[in-house]
């Protein structure tokens, strides 16, 4: 489902980035080997900043990085708190609620937009032009 996802966010003229509390040459390693580094434009880790998401420095230096404002960026994640990290630096976020089961932690932020998947996604910003720039 990611590839297929990925390149379909792509052909949208999305610009994709990795965003990660990972080491930055093992995550590419890993994207590599599931065969999506290639799709993406991007890989930013936050292992230099010696603080991890979501500590609201680190999604500063996302939009840092990719040079795009923070109401201009999306985060994407099944993490709750990634998404709460994101919303609390200004980003827009889209949780991915992979298990109908789930429930979002109740911290009182929401994200923008619950999918079920990464084709979800795509369909959803398919019928919504120019609502995201960079999707993390």
């Amino acid at each position: 489902e990611v590839a297929v996802s990925l390149q379909a966010l792509a052909a949208q003229g999305h610009r994709l980035v990795a965003f990660t509390n990972g080491v930055e040459t093992s995550i590419r390693a890993l994207l590599a080997h599931a065969g999506v580094l290639a799709q993406l434009e991007d890989v930013v880790s936050v292992d230099d900043l010696r603080t991890f998401k979501p500590d609201p420095a680190v999604y500063a230096y996302l939009t840092q990085r990719t040079n795009c404002a923070p109401g201009q960026t999306w985060l994407v994640s099944s993490n709750a708190w990634d998404v709460v990290g994101a919303k609390a630096a200004g980003l827009r976020a889209v949780w991915v609620r992979r298990q109908a089961t789930a429930v979002f932690d109740p911290w009182e932020v929401e994200p923008d937009v619950v999918v079920s998947s990464l084709a979800e996604l795509a369909d959803w910003l398919a019928g919504c032009p120019n609502q995201a720039s960079y999707l993390n």
